[in-house]
């Protein structure tokens, strides 16, 4: 989503701080599907609609907590390329920045490897 600089008071420090909003966005649903699925789990599960709604329960948090990972990934435009480069000294954010016409291309060739699966997946 564009975001206009100049309506921010500290350009570089608050756009890392707008971009991470979709990846809170995505942990908040997150914790809302655990506490769909946890408050369905102690119920009765003979009521009809439980066991749905607890399978929607892992689902919703395990595809909330992928597209967190994935949009915190370092590469722009994503939410944690705009971190990094709000992170970096001017200098290397420059260098950084002329990455961002063949972040496509980048993210085609990580997915076609596998890279980005296992990066994504690193934890388990």
């Amino acid at each position: 989503m564009p975001i206009n600089g100049c309506n921010l008071r500290q350009e570089r420090r608050d756009l890392a701080l707008v971009a991470l909003a979709g990846p809170g966005a995505n942990l908040l649903m997150g914790v809302l599907w655990v506490v769909v699925h946890l408050g369905l789990a102690f119920l009765d599960t003979s009521w009809w609609l439980a066991l749905p709604l607890i399978y929607m329960g892992t689902t919703g948090v395990f595809i909330n907590v992928l597209l967190m990972v994935l949009n915190l990934f370092p590469l722009l435009p994503l939410a944690g390329g705009k971190v990094l480069d709000a992170l970096l000294p001017p200098a290397w954010s420059t260098k950084f920045s002329r990455l961002e016409p063949y972040r496509l291309i980048l993210l085609q060739v990580l997915l076609v490897t596998g890279l980005l699966g296992s990066l994504l997946l690193a934890g388990n």
